[in-house]
């Protein structure tokens, strides 16, 4: 079993809770170092299912961190990789929550009491352990925390463009402004210093002209875009798939 490290980072905004110590994507390797199969783990105890229900009464979201969510959505479309190292298509996305029991001399008994796993076809598959409904109150109160957490994530796993159409008109209008610099570039110098303020209007006007063509282009694009995405996520090449991974952790 391979637990993959999440970092913890300040929240965004107060509206939020964090709890990224909380949550992790586990995957087990066998011995060539491929993984067979991937699953969101949730390690709780008394403290965490308490903030979990605390945030639930008083509408909290759940924050998020970049890393953690470049592994989630890794996670939602692959759940292991075949012979070749090529990622294998998600069959269904699981979800575990372990629960500490506090023994004596102070000692903790970690074991699995809900497993949720949400199917392609929409299907969802949930167990509980028998022994988790003798105490009603705390069975409640993991369910309850469990389900919140899974529609929390669920609600983030979707990529926004809107950032990246951002970057993409700023390198655009960037390269343009740049270009006629250098092809211009006595002209700039041998006049009044406040001429250079020009060039930076232009980049400003150029990437809010090129944002809103993007706009416009974007339902045409968007399919090309997947199918990139989507071929290089299942590609063999680490390269290939590290370039993906940078892609689900900053697209927010």
């Amino acid at each position: 079993m391979s637990k993959l490290g999440v970092q913890n980072s300040s929240l965004p905004f107060r509206a939020s809770i964090d709890l990224d110590g909380y949550i992790q994507v586990e995957e087990e390797i066998n011995e060539q170092g491929l993984v067979l199969f991937r699953f969101v783990r949730f390690n709780l105890d008394k403290k965490s299912i308490k903030k979990i229900l605390r945030a639930k009464k008083t509408g909290q979201n759940l924050y998020i961190s970049k890393n953690l969510r470049a592994q989630l959505r890794y996670c939602a479309l692959s759940d292991g990789e075949n012979s070749k190292g090529e990622n294998r298509f998600q069959s269904g996305l699981t979800f575990c929550t372990f629960y500490n029991i506090a023994k004596e001399a102070e000692q903790e008994s970690e074991k699995m009491v809900m497993r949720s796993v949400i199917a392609v076809d929409g299907d969802i598959i949930h167990q509980i352990r028998r022994d988790c409904l003798e105490k009603q109150k705390r069975c409640l109160a993991i369910a309850t925390s469990h389900y919140w957490l899974i529609n929390q994530l669920l609600n983030q796993l979707p990529i926004k463009p809107t950032l990246w159409l951002n970057w993409l008109s700023w390198g655009l209008s960037l390269l343009i402004v740049l270009g006629m610099v250098i092809l211009y570039p006595k002209n700039l110098m041998s006049v009044n210093p406040l001429i250079l303020l020009v060039p930076l209007v232009m980049w400003w006007l150029l990437q809010e002209g090129i944002k809103r063509l993007l706009r416009i282009l974007w339902p045409s694009v968007r399919p090309w875009f997947w199918r990139q995405l989507l071929l290089r996520f299942f590609s063999r090449k680490p390269f290939e798939k590290k370039i993906v991974k940078g892609i689900f952790k900053r697209s927010i």
